[in-house]
This record gives C-alpha cells, sequence and structure tokens, in this order.
C-alpha cells in the first residue's frame, strides 16, 4: 500500500489556494491556460479558496466558496455542459478545471452565481 503524507498533498492545494486569481466558466474543457482563455464565458476575478482540510472519505481538498457576482463576457451563453477552470493570471497557468454541474443562462449586462464546491485529492491507496 503506498501512502503521502497530508504535508504532500497540502502543499499541492496551497499552491492553488495561493495562486488561484480567476474563476472562468468555459464553454468546454481546455486544454491550456491559452484555451482556457478562449473558451471564457464568464468569470470572477479573485475567487476565495479555502485552506486545504481533511477530505471524505480520505485525503485532503479545498474549497471554492460560492459566487453571487460573476461577469459575464460578451456574448455570454449557455452554462449548460460547460466547465469551470481556475486560473493563475499573472503565471498564465491552467490550475484546475472541472464540470460546473449546474445549469444557468448567461446574458452580457447580467451576473452569475455559483455554489460552492471542494476540489480534492484522495490519499494514496
Amino acid at each position: 500500500m503506498a501512502y503521502l503524507n497530508d504535508l504532500i498533498l497540502d502543499n499541492g492545494l496551497a499552491y492553488l489556494t495561493a495562486n488561484a486569481e480567476r474563476l472562468a466558466i468555459l464553454s468546454s474543457a481546455p486544454s491550456s491556460y491559452a484555451d482556457a482563455v478562449t473558451k471564457t464565458i464568464a468569470y470572477k476575478d479573485a475567487p476565495t479558496v479555502a485552506p486545504p482540510a481533511d477530505r471524505t472519505p480520505n485525503g485532503r481538498q479545498v474549497t471554492v466558496s460560492a459566487i453571487a457576482d460573476g461577469v459575464v463576457d460578451p456574448g455570454g451563453g449557455s452554462a449548460s455542459g460547460e466547465v469551470w477552470a481556475l486560473l493563475d493570471v499573472t503565471g498564465t497557468a491552467l490550475l484546475a478545471w472541472g464540470d460546473l454541474g449546474n445549469d444557468q443562462l448567461l446574458v452580457l449586462g447580467n451576473t452569475f452565481t455559483l455554489t460552492s464546491f471542494p476540489i480534492g485529492i484522495p490519499d494514496a491507496a
């Protein structure tokens, strides 16, 4: 059985917490930072990402706080089946992405909302 100390897991998640400068809603899954920028249909700068904590059933996780005032880019779109992405704008890095999980119509001039969600790393098995 393999083992990783929580410090190993936490360092990767702490990097995410410290460097996630933008949460973007994308039209489809990105392959790179540049691709994520191109596919952005809405965003929230300076999202709140909590420090690492225990994950159920095992491992460690961070939680991205709920968003109530996201900005919809010109053109907007339907956020049905799209993805979220966390971006390090300064370092031009795609840090993480995942399925959006809730559908909403994104219309220019409106804001978007998003419930909080975890990003986790399971323990080594």
